[in-house]
Order: structure tokens, then sequence, then C-alpha cells
């Protein structure tokens, strides 16, 4: 019925739609009674008059309502109203099987959960004498509590309910309620989704719960291999083929799938209702002792089967066992060597264990036995983990608080990586940390074979070495040669020279794929000459047997590389795709080991996200523009336009002009490579933005003229990033972290105006983040974990003089409101809270504290970016807020793992 946002039915307030299928459509709503989300489901105007089609409608609601269980979406209403029909369902967050299954197949643990949670609810529907006849991975939703079945549009009631135990009858409480129910369909009437209906239902028999386990052994095959179990280019020929044909052998496809998963799908797809599975209680057992017994899974366990099938199986065997060591024996006489196959799976990680997007996260050991990565411990903060290959468990790793950047010792033994403002070692068998170098802000390091470690201190300056066992660091390429930003270096084999990419080296030749300036080159230790490789915005290292491996546009590229005369050869190819990328770091998130192994996280930086406006009390009033992969707004001071920083398609950042009241969005800066965190002038006539070398350029808002570099002082400051504008417009404030802080974030003020030179505003031992203005410029509020908490501070300008805290309990964000009538700050539970001003002199009085937005936390945003440049994406008039909610929940962390890589190349 083409239902409209605001409209009702019955108590349920429509918000948005959510989909539509053969049925109807089905629409996110609000009931007003008991203040949740729920999914409404409304039968299609056209198909209400059909009374067969009232009457499925009619089947799910009651097929529904007599299912509870944990897996299965639940019913909480059945509505009729100005002649439409309407059930109302638990609303589920996340995304469904076959949405995951475009980015491939699943690993094995997630598997066996997931087919474990299907087979239990078909179990559940069968005791209850519910026939699904429409399982495939599109009606199953995968929640943060589990999997869920959907749709049972198409359920039908069995003859008798299925009991686990055949000398269970069921009760009448396990009979769907309503008294028998009239047949659906004709006889020989098709019913379902072509590519997981079974043999019986093309023939159009009658279904019975045998039916839906052929369907589960299709999905299992599919989150197994990637791939349908059955294919054709017509409809025809995709009937042919279920009729009579067998799927390919998973461990053909996918040779690291769990074993013995192959014989559960052999069974559950059989030609014959008699030969599968008889119930999805057996199904369930079987993968359930897949997953406990782990590799000895691989030898089949006793089903109970009919004779007849147990004797055609031994015949079978004898059979082909005599012709396949025929064929083995002539093979092995004729035999050429064939080339190992590269073999991919994946490894899921713990929920809440994500590697880290912002810097490397991942570093395989030179032997490949073990990988390190970089996630958030239980404290919150970053720590680095260990896995061995060979076993699942992940362990975290002591006093590697705040870590950044892994990279491994030639033999294995230690590790290296950033935190705290230096560059530490942790030796494995001890489990001893040590600080080797200061590092304000590092950018990688890399492991010599004779004990040296060359790595990057700063965002903005040179690559140093120290002796790995203790000494001091020495400057191998200062930042006063052409490159101004060193980062990510890498030993090639030799020893003698170190790959590494820079943000701005300028002699590089100009070229249409990436601006002036980015590049991956080769620095010579011994002579500091340089050789500009290649013109790509990422890190790059060596791979034997002579690769370059690099980021390119969403993948990750190998092309040959001769490292003893620096020279690359032939052409790039593509060996992974869907590579997590930071455009903020250029850091493109893959690792190689030595022996032929390769992982790659996998995903996007910047999650799809809608620019979406609330009023202060926490109301949706509206959305602004398309969807789009923003890391954050700023507002203008007007409020009807804002700078946003977008992601592309190649995980490029950039920054771009939206103007609000039309909706339209616009490039502003592609020009500078990596634009992002813009600010505006109180006049709205200029931006202030940082590129990917962490310089900070100034452009006019309406785009006239090109924008020109700001003068920095890359010796006493490392990264710089825009976050205020003073009332009169003639500082700037950025952030930064100098060297003289010690790994600390500081203030610091540039003069717009006189040629005056960049100073630091403060010296408080701790981190200051995101400063706002008062309205007269006499007050200035920052962030800062100088109490141990990050907590918002009020403090004169341009100082000295009193400082004053504000939040209590920490805050993630905060500022002064751009009325003057007091500030407004985000409590570390995401709520909104303001206090009102009042001014005495040089003195200010604060009101109590008050939550606003309803007292509620704020949407899911990227709370981390927000800090960047506080309140920008709060208008001037204080009424209204702007900000990136996402349009998809985020998935359990995946790791794509490849060995013998290599072998990839062959099928190019």
């Amino acid at each position: 019925m083409g239902l409209t946002s605001g409209g009702k039915l019955g108590p349920y307030e429509i918000l948005s739609p959510l989909g539509a299928g053969g049925m109807g459509e089905v629409y996110r709503a609000r009931d007003t009674r008991l203040g949740r989300d729920v999914a409404l489901k409304v039968l299609a105007a056209h198909l209400s008059s059909d009374p067969s089609f009232r009457q499925r409608f009619e089947r799910e609601a009651r097929a529904i309502s007599s299912l509870n269980h944990p897996y299965i979406c639940t019913l909480y209403d059945v509505g009729h109203q100005d002649g439409t029909d309407f059930l109302v369902m638990e609303f589920l967050e996340g995304e469904t099987l076959a949405k995951r299954l475009e980015r491939g197949p699943l690993p094995g643990p997630e598997l066996l959960r997931i087919g474990i949670g299907i087979a239990d609810a078909l179990d559940k529907a069968h005791r209850q004498g519910v026939i699904h006849r429409d399982l495939k991975p599109a009606n199953v939703m995968l929640t943060k509590a589990g999997a869920k079945l959907l749709d049972f549009g198409l359920a039908k009631a069995a003859a008798t309910p299925v009991a686990a135990d055949p000398s269970v009858t069921p009760t009448a409480s396990h009979k769907i309620s309503g008294g028998q129910i009239t047949p659906l369909t004709a006889h020989g009437t098709i019913m379902g989704t072509m590519h997981y209906m079974s043999p019986e239902q093309l023939e159009g028999k009658e279904a019975d719960a045998r039916s839906d386990i052929f369907a589960l052994g299709a999905t299992l095959y599919e989150m197994a291999t990637g791939k349908k179990a059955f294919e054709g280019k017509s409809q025809a020929s995709l009937i042919a083929a279920i009729l009579e044909h067998e799927p390919l052998p998973i461990s053909q496809l996918q040779p690291l799938a769990p074993p013995g998963l192959e014989r559960v799908t052999k069974v559950c797809l059989a030609k014959d209702p008699d030969e599968r599975f008889q119930s999805a209680h057996d199904v369930k057992l079987e993968l359930e002792w897949i997953r406990d017994a782990g590799s000895q899974a691989s030898v089949a366990t006793p089903v109970a089967t009919p004779r007849k099938r147990r004797e055609r199986l031994a015949w079978s065997a004898v059979v082909v066992l005599a012709i396949a060591a025929a064929l083995l024996a002539v093979a092995y006489l004729g035999r050429a060597p064939a080339p190992n196959p590269a073999l991919q799976a994946s490894l899921l990680l713990p929920p809440g264990c994500r590697p880290t997007p912002g810097d490397i996260a991942l570093a395989l050991a030179p032997d490949g036995k073990s990988l390190a990565l970089v996630a958030p411990g239980p404290d919150g903060k970053d720590h680095l983990w260990l896995r061995a290959m060979e076993s699942p468990k992940l362990e975290p790793l002591a006093d590697t608080e705040d870590a950044s950047y892994p990279f491994w010792s030639p033999d294995g033994r230690s590790l290296g990586f950033f935190a705290t403002g230096k560059l530490k070692k942790l030796q494995l068998s001890s489990g001893a940390v040590e600080t080797l170098a200061d590092a304000p802000t590092g950018r990688g390091g890399t492991w010599g074979a004779d004990g040296s470690v060359v790595y990057a201190p700063k965002a903005e300056g040179g690559l140093y070495a120290v002796p790995a066992n203790g000494g001091a660091a020495t400057n191998v390429a200062d930042n006063k040669s052409k490159p101004f930003s060193y980062r990510m270096p890498y030993f090639l084999p030799d020893g003698r020279h170190v790959l590494f990419s820079s943000p701005s080296f300028q002699a590089t030749p100009a070229a249409s794929a990436v601006p002036k300036g980015c590049g991956i080159f080769v620095l010579d230790l011994k002579t500091r000459s340089i050789v500009p490789l290649l013109q790509e915005a990422s890190n790059a290292v060596y791979a034997a047997p002579g690769y370059l491996l690099f980021y390119r546009g969403g993948n990750l590229m190998a092309q040959p590389f001769d490292a003893a005369h620096l020279r690359l050869n032939g052409e790039a190819v593509s060996i992974a795709k869907g590579v997590a990328y930071n455009g903020y770091r250029w850091a493109a998130q893959y690792s190689v080991s030595q022996t032929g192994l390769l992982v790659c996280l996998n995903g996007s930086f910047a999650p799809e996200a809608q620019l979406t406006w609330f009023a202060l009390d926490g109301k949706k009033l509206a959305t602004a523009g398309p969807p789009g992969a923003f890391l954050d707004v700023a507002i203008s001071p007007s409020g009807d336009r804002a700078l946003v920083t977008k992601v592309g398609e190649n995980q490029q950042m950039s920054l771009w002009m939206a103007d609000l009241g039309s909706g339209v969005f616009s490039p502003f800066e592609l020009r500078q490579v990596g634009a992002n965190s813009g600010i505006w002038s109180p006049d709205a006539r200029r931006v202030f933005f940082m590129d990917a070398s962490d310089a900070i350029f100034e452009k006019p808002s309406d785009g006239t003229s090109e924008a020109k570099q700001l003068p920095s002082e890359p010796d006493l400051f490392s990264g710089q990033v825009p976050q205020a504008v003073s009332p009169d417009g003639r500082l700037l404030l950025f952030g930064t972290q100098p060297a003289s802080a010690s790994g600390f974030n500081r203030i610091a003020v540039q003069p717009l105006a006189g040629g005056g030179k960049p100073y630091l505003f403060s010296t408080v031992a701790g981190n200051e983040f995101g400063p706002t203005f008062s309205p007269d410029g006499r007050f200035l509020s920052y962030l800062s974990d100088q109490s141990g908490t990050m907590e918002l501070y009020v403090t004169a300008f341009p100082g000295p003089g009193a400082t004053w805290q504000v939040s209590s309990g920490g805050a993630m964000d905060g500022g002064w409101l751009g009325t003057g009538r007091g500030l407004m700050y985000v409590t570390l539970q995401q709520k909104l809270v303001e206090r009102d001003v009042t001014f005495h002199g040089n003195e200010i009085e604060f009101g109590r504290p008050q939550e606003i937005f309803g007292g509620q936390p704020l949407p899911a945003t990227w709370e981390n970016y927000l800090g960047l440049r506080s309140f920008a994406w709060v208008t001037h008039d204080a009424k209204r807020l702007l900000l990136p909610v996402p349009v998809n929940q985020p998935t359990a962390a995946e790791i794509s793992l490849t060995v013998n890589w290599p072998a990839l190349l062959s099928r190019q």
C-alpha cells in the first residue's frame, strides 16, 4: 500500500521502509504503547483481494505465533485496518546471511555457529508442525545474539508434527492453533526459491521436514564455499542440476573448510528424501560434533540410515577404491610436477577484538608461524595480541597499551611497536618490554638482519636507525631532503635499502591517477640517495620470490620487482580485494611472511552513513543528502552548508561541500591528497583543512582559488590538525604532537596575520584536544586527560588565568555554544549535557549540568572522530545537531588468510 513515514497502522507509527517481497512490504515502525521499534509486514494491496494470498498471510501469522525460540523472529501482533492486513514482528539489527555471503565464504567457527542455530530453529518449527519451505540465506538474519530465521510466508502445517524422539507423540500444544489449514496450492505447484528447493518440491510433490533439510544443506554449502550448490544458465538447467547432478566437493572449492562438513552437506542434499537426515535435530548434533571434535571431525560419525543405503554405500566404496587405485597408479607412473595451489580461508576474531583501522595493525612473523595484531583490550585501550597460526587462541600481550605499527625481528623472537610516544621492543620469551627511542607519533618501523631498527619517529620528519639492543638513534634520512614525511619503512633483502612511503615527495613526476607528491620510494642507507618506484598512496613491502606489494583502489597489488637493481618489471596484478585502508595514515591492512603466507584485514575504514538532523530533545528531524562513507562534519556558521570528509571507493579521503538546503554534495578539495578535517572561519569566507601529510591548507569557501599551505615548523610540530579559528579571525588553533611534549597531544596557535610563527598554548601534563573559543574570544574550552580521565576544561585566553573543570566522570567531546549561553559536552555514556554560564569579569559561574537530547544516548556515530573539531556538528544557534549515523551495523572483524599467495598470480 506504500505507507509513508509518520503514518500509523493502529498504535504503530511508520518510521521507514525496510524492504519488499512477493507478498508485501516491510517497514520499520514504532510501537507507541511500549516505546519499542518493530518490523511491520504489510500484505501487498494488489494481493489483499486474493483469498489464496490472504490465506498465506494468515498462515505465516499462525506459523510464527506457534514458535517461541531464540533463533526464530518473534511475532508480537496481528492487525487489520482500513482493508490492510499486517503482522508486527521483532525488529532485528544486523545483516542477512545473503548479504554476508557477498563478501565470501564464512570461516569455520562462524559457519558452525550459524549453522547450528538454523538447524536448532528448524527443529523447533518442525516439532511444532511447521515446515518453512523457503529456507535460504536471504531469510536468515545475522544479529549480535545469533542467527534468526525469518519469513514463514510459505510455511505449511505438516501432516504430523516432527518430534526429536520418534517415540514421543506431539501434544495438542505442539500444533498450529486455528485447526486444520487448507492447502494453499494445488498439486504440482512449485513454491519457494529455486536454488534451495528440494527435488520433490520441483516435481510438485508434498514438502515435509526433509525438504527444509535439503535447503539447509544448500545453505551450509554456500556458507562454506561462497558459491551456490546448484547453478544453471536457465530455469530449466537449474532444475536439471538439482534433480540429476551433485555439487562440486566443498574440499575442492574451500580446502580449509571444517572437516566433516562435506559429509553433512552431502547427506542433506541427497536426491531421495529417505537418504537424507530425517530430522533437523540430527543435523544440529552433527554440526555440534564437528565443532567440538576439531580436526578429528574428518572421520564420519555413525548415523542411523536405511539398510539399503548402507549396502549401496559399501559396494560403492569398493568400486570407487578400486578405480581410484588404478588411476593413482597410472598418475604416479606418468606424473608431472603440479604447482601447489593457493589455499584461502578466514580468521574470525573474538567479539570486541577488532583490529585498529587507524594504523598498521597486522604483522606476520617471518616464518609465518605467528600473527601479531593491534586491537582493543578489556580496558578499551589498544594492545598487542598474538596468535600462533596452528592455534585458534588469541592472547593479549602485557605492557603494550596504546600500541601501534607492530613489526617483527628477523628471528621471530621479538616484536617492535610504538606506544606512548616511544619506540619499544617486546621479547616474547620473557615478556619484557624495553624502550629503544623517542617517537612522538611513530609511523612504522622495520628490523634489519644486522640488528638495527629503522623507524619513522613522527608524521613529519625523517627516518632514524637505532640498535635493537639499545643505543643512540641516528638520522639516516632527515626531513630537510626532498621528502617532507617518511612513513612505514621496510628493509629489502640486502639490508642496505629500505622501502618507504611519503605523501610529500616534491620531485615525483605528476600522474593522472594520483596527485603529485604521493609515492613509494627506496632509500639507500649508505649514500642517502632516494629512488622513486611508484606514485601510489600506500605502504609497500617486499615479498619473496620477488614482488612489491602495495594498495591501489581497494585491491592489494603485486608487481614483479628486481630488488638488486631497484627496478619494477611487468604489470601489477590484484591478489586480494576489499582490503581495509585508512586514508588518514596511507595504511593498507596486510602483512606477508617469507613462507608465502598472506593476511589482510577485510572491510572499509568508513562504513556507509547517513547525515541526519536531530533536535536538542533527541527527535529526528530529517536527513541531509544521500548516504556515504562520511567520517566527520563541520556546519558553517550560518547553518546552510557543511564541510564533510568523505571516503571514496578507493578508500582515499577528500573534502566535500554539502548544501544542506538542497541536499547536494559536491567535491570541494581533490587536489590535496587525503584532504580532511575541515573547519570554517567565523565569517564563513575561508576554510582550513589538513591533507595526508598533516599540513594545514587555507582555501576560499566559494572555491574561487586554489588551496594554499600555511607556514609550518616541522622540526617543532609533528602533524597539524586544524581545530578552531578565533572570533576575530586572526588566530588558528591546531592539534599537534611536538617533540618537546614526549608524545602528548598539544594545542598550538598559528597567527593568520602578520607572519607570526606557531607556538604552543599550554604545557599541562596530559593530552589536549578539541579547543573551542567562547563567542567573545576571552575563554577557551578544551578536552584533557591531565587528571587521569578525559574531561572538559575552560581557561582564560590567551592566558595566563584561571582554569575550570566543566565535566565530571569523563567527557568525549565538548565546547562553547555559538550563542554564548554556555557549553555542551558528551559523557562517556554518549549522553549530551549542557551547562549555563554567567560571566563576572574574569570569573565564570557555571549552572547545574542538565541532560538534554531527551536524556538518551546520542545515536551510534563515529565518536572517535567527534573530538577532532569539537562541536563542529552543532549549529551556531545550538538548536540542531548534524551527525553521520551508520546505515549498517559493523560485523565481526575478519582477517583473510592465503597460503602460498604467489599461486594467485597464475590465475590472472
